[in-house]
């Protein structure tokens, strides 16, 4: 599992930072278009933690759309579809 920071978003677009080395120590520089990556929602402590806390909690499955290296970064597009 690999935790990364999501930095922008718009309705349907999501972008995450990624930094060379966490490119070349996880998976991640693997993905090609069709790939697909589990997307979990951050834990918030101002609202209400009803049960156990679960570690690895899957909330959606999303597909990318395309990838392009940008100087030593890696812009990674996906679409998901609507819950």
């Amino acid at each position: 599992m690999v935790l990364v920071s999501l930095f922008f978003y718009r309705k349907y677009i999501v972008m995450f930072e990624l930094s060379s080395e966490t490119i070349e120590k996880t998976n991640l520089g693997l993905l090609t278009n069709k790939s697909m990556v589990n997307i979990e929602l951050p834990l918030t402590l101002n609202k209400l933690i009803s049960g156990h806390l679960v570690s690895g909690h899957i909330d959606t499955v999303v597909e990318i759309v395309s990838i392009k290296t940008d100087g030593e970064c890696l812009n990674i597009v996906i679409q998901m579809t609507e819950a």
